[in-house]
Protein backbone atom coordinates (compact mmCIF):
# COMPACT_ATOMS: atom_id res chain seq x y z
CA UNK A 1 0.00 0.00 0.00
CA UNK A 2 2.57 2.30 0.85
CA UNK A 3 5.00 1.52 -2.02
CA UNK A 4 1.68 1.87 -4.20
CA UNK A 5 1.14 5.83 -2.34
CA UNK A 6 4.68 6.30 -3.10
CA UNK A 7 4.25 5.63 -7.06
CA UNK A 8 1.03 7.63 -7.44
CA UNK A 9 2.44 10.82 -5.52
CA UNK A 10 5.55 10.41 -8.16
CA UNK A 11 3.37 9.89 -11.17
CA UNK A 12 0.94 13.06 -9.64
CA UNK A 13 4.48 15.21 -8.82
CA UNK A 14 5.26 14.37 -12.47
CA UNK A 15 2.24 15.26 -14.19
CA UNK A 16 2.20 18.32 -12.91
CA UNK A 17 6.07 19.33 -13.55
CA UNK A 18 4.49 18.51 -17.19
CA UNK A 19 1.56 20.75 -17.44
CA UNK A 20 3.68 23.40 -15.50
CA UNK A 21 6.68 23.00 -18.14
CA UNK A 22 3.98 24.02 -21.04
CA UNK A 23 2.36 27.03 -19.25
CA UNK A 24 3.55 30.48 -19.49
CA UNK A 25 4.70 31.38 -16.42
CA UNK A 26 6.43 35.29 -16.38
CA UNK A 27 9.95 35.47 -16.14
CA UNK A 28 10.08 38.88 -15.84
CA UNK A 29 8.18 38.93 -12.63
CA UNK A 30 10.22 35.61 -10.97
CA UNK A 31 13.56 35.36 -13.20
CA UNK A 32 12.96 32.18 -15.10
CA UNK A 33 13.31 32.01 -18.51
CA UNK A 34 9.67 30.26 -19.79
CA UNK A 35 8.07 28.82 -22.96
CA UNK A 36 4.74 28.84 -24.50
CA UNK A 37 3.12 26.63 -26.72
CA UNK A 38 7.26 25.54 -28.02
CA UNK A 39 8.46 29.16 -28.72
CA UNK A 40 10.67 30.73 -26.40
CA UNK A 41 9.30 34.07 -25.19
CA UNK A 42 12.25 35.33 -23.38
CA UNK A 43 13.00 39.05 -24.31
CA UNK A 44 16.46 40.06 -25.54
CA UNK A 45 18.66 42.41 -23.14
CA UNK A 46 17.47 45.05 -25.75
CA UNK A 47 13.59 45.22 -25.22
CA UNK A 48 12.28 46.93 -22.38
CA UNK A 49 8.73 46.16 -21.09
CA UNK A 50 6.70 48.02 -18.86
CA UNK A 51 4.36 44.58 -18.14
CA UNK A 52 5.09 41.51 -17.91
CA UNK A 53 6.08 39.85 -21.09
CA UNK A 54 3.63 36.88 -20.93
CA UNK A 55 0.62 39.81 -21.41
CA UNK A 56 -0.10 40.07 -25.26
CA UNK A 57 2.29 42.31 -27.29
CA UNK A 58 -0.40 44.64 -27.44
CA UNK A 59 -1.94 44.77 -24.19
CA UNK A 60 -0.73 48.16 -23.49
CA UNK A 61 -2.56 49.90 -27.00
CA UNK A 62 -5.38 47.64 -26.67
CA UNK A 63 -6.41 46.58 -23.54
CA UNK A 64 -4.96 48.85 -20.75
CA UNK A 65 -7.39 52.03 -19.94
CA UNK A 66 -5.90 55.46 -21.58
CA UNK A 67 -5.11 58.32 -19.60
CA UNK A 68 -5.35 57.25 -15.89
CA UNK A 69 -4.45 59.76 -13.41
CA UNK A 70 -1.92 59.44 -10.84
CA UNK A 71 -3.93 57.76 -7.81
CA UNK A 72 -3.27 56.98 -4.14
CA UNK A 73 -6.01 54.54 -2.87
CA UNK A 74 -5.42 53.89 1.16
CA UNK A 75 -6.95 51.63 2.90
CA UNK A 76 -6.65 48.72 -0.13
CA UNK A 77 -7.37 44.98 1.04
CA UNK A 78 -6.08 42.04 -0.80
CA UNK A 79 -6.31 38.30 0.14
CA UNK A 80 -2.48 36.82 0.28
CA UNK A 81 -2.25 33.39 -0.50
CA UNK A 82 1.32 33.12 0.00
CA UNK A 83 3.12 32.15 3.54
CA UNK A 84 4.66 35.77 3.56
CA UNK A 85 3.93 38.92 1.78
CA UNK A 86 6.45 39.18 -1.09
CA UNK A 87 5.96 40.49 -4.64
CA UNK A 88 4.47 36.61 -6.01
CA UNK A 89 1.83 37.92 -3.50
CA UNK A 90 0.37 40.69 -6.53
CA UNK A 91 0.62 38.58 -9.11
CA UNK A 92 -2.15 39.17 -11.47
CA UNK A 93 -5.27 37.52 -12.31
CA UNK A 94 -3.48 36.04 -15.98
CA UNK A 95 -0.36 35.01 -14.37
CA UNK A 96 -2.49 33.37 -11.55
CA UNK A 97 -4.32 31.38 -14.17
CA UNK A 98 -1.16 30.18 -15.99
CA UNK A 99 0.63 28.89 -13.04
CA UNK A 100 -2.70 27.04 -11.53
CA UNK A 101 -4.27 24.95 -14.73
CA UNK A 102 -7.25 24.04 -12.89
CA UNK A 103 -8.35 26.85 -12.42
CA UNK A 104 -11.19 29.23 -14.36
CA UNK A 105 -9.73 31.19 -16.83
CA UNK A 106 -10.74 34.58 -17.27
CA UNK A 107 -11.73 36.73 -20.52
CA UNK A 108 -8.47 37.74 -22.40
CA UNK A 109 -9.96 40.61 -23.85
CA UNK A 110 -10.86 42.43 -20.08
CA UNK A 111 -8.15 44.58 -18.84
CA UNK A 112 -9.19 43.24 -15.64
CA UNK A 113 -7.10 39.83 -16.01
CA UNK A 114 -4.28 41.57 -16.63
CA UNK A 115 -4.45 43.81 -13.31
CA UNK A 116 -4.03 42.60 -9.33
CA UNK A 117 -6.71 43.24 -7.89
CA UNK A 118 -7.37 45.15 -4.79
CA UNK A 119 -10.80 46.26 -2.46
CA UNK A 120 -11.81 49.31 -1.23
CA UNK A 121 -13.85 47.84 1.52
CA UNK A 122 -13.30 44.71 4.21
CA UNK A 123 -16.57 43.45 3.31
CA UNK A 124 -15.59 42.56 -0.60
CA UNK A 125 -12.64 40.95 0.34
CA UNK A 126 -13.81 39.21 3.54
CA UNK A 127 -16.29 37.54 0.40
CA UNK A 128 -13.29 36.52 -1.27
CA UNK A 129 -11.21 35.11 1.41
CA UNK A 130 -14.27 32.62 2.13
CA UNK A 131 -14.35 31.44 -1.74
CA UNK A 132 -10.09 31.24 -1.70
CA UNK A 133 -10.30 29.30 1.96
CA UNK A 134 -11.58 26.09 -0.62
CA UNK A 135 -8.71 26.54 -2.33
CA UNK A 136 -5.38 27.50 -0.35
CA UNK A 137 -4.22 26.05 3.03
CA UNK A 138 -4.26 29.64 4.62
CA UNK A 139 -5.32 33.01 2.61
CA UNK A 140 -5.29 35.69 4.98
CA UNK A 141 -6.41 39.27 4.50
CA UNK A 142 -3.58 42.28 3.83
CA UNK A 143 -3.97 45.97 4.18
CA UNK A 144 -1.92 48.46 2.63
CA UNK A 145 -1.90 51.28 -0.52
CA UNK A 146 -2.10 52.01 -4.73
CA UNK A 147 0.71 53.74 -5.95
CA UNK A 148 0.51 54.53 -9.14
CA UNK A 149 4.37 54.95 -9.32
CA UNK A 150 4.07 50.98 -9.45
CA UNK A 151 1.42 51.10 -12.10
CA UNK A 152 -1.52 52.26 -13.24
CA UNK A 153 -4.83 51.89 -11.14
CA UNK A 154 -8.69 52.32 -11.86
CA UNK A 155 -11.29 51.81 -9.40
CA UNK A 156 -13.24 49.07 -11.61
CA UNK A 157 -16.59 50.65 -11.47
CA UNK A 158 -15.23 53.99 -13.38
CA UNK A 159 -14.83 51.23 -16.62
CA UNK A 160 -17.47 48.86 -15.95
CA UNK A 161 -20.27 50.84 -14.23
CA UNK A 162 -21.18 47.61 -12.83
CA UNK A 163 -22.60 48.04 -9.00
CA UNK A 164 -20.32 44.09 -8.27
CA UNK A 165 -17.25 46.27 -9.29
CA UNK A 166 -17.90 49.00 -7.02
CA UNK A 167 -15.02 47.83 -4.11
CA UNK A 168 -12.77 46.94 -6.56
CA UNK A 169 -9.55 48.35 -7.89
CA UNK A 170 -7.52 46.79 -10.79
CA UNK A 171 -3.95 47.43 -10.68
CA UNK A 172 -1.31 46.73 -13.63
CA UNK A 173 1.55 46.73 -11.93
CA UNK A 174 4.78 47.34 -14.04
CA UNK A 175 7.32 44.29 -14.78
CA UNK A 176 9.55 45.13 -12.10
CA UNK A 177 7.42 46.70 -9.28
CA UNK A 178 7.55 44.93 -5.91
CA UNK A 179 4.31 46.39 -3.86
CA UNK A 180 5.27 44.26 -0.79
CA UNK A 181 6.58 47.09 1.16
CA UNK A 182 3.29 48.98 1.16
CA UNK A 183 1.62 46.18 2.77
CA UNK A 184 1.29 44.19 6.14
CA UNK A 185 -0.98 41.35 7.41
CA UNK A 186 -4.54 42.91 8.61
CA UNK A 187 -5.29 43.09 12.22
CA UNK A 188 -9.21 43.96 12.98
CA UNK A 189 -7.49 46.41 15.12
CA UNK A 190 -5.71 48.28 12.50
CA UNK A 191 -8.81 48.90 10.77
CA UNK A 192 -8.75 52.45 11.37
CA UNK A 193 -4.75 53.19 10.99
CA UNK A 194 -3.63 54.55 7.77
CA UNK A 195 0.07 52.93 7.03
Amino acid sequence: MKKRRTRLCLLLFFLKCCIISKICICHARFGIDFLERGKNLVEDSTTISRFPSCFPEDFEERLLPKDLPDIELSPVYRVCTTKDITKRTFLSTYEEDLLNPNRKRHSLDDPSTFGTTVFMTLESVNNVLKCLTRHYPAPYIILGKVLSDLGPAQKTYERTQLKKDKDHVDWWLYTNADPSYLFNKYEPESDNKEK
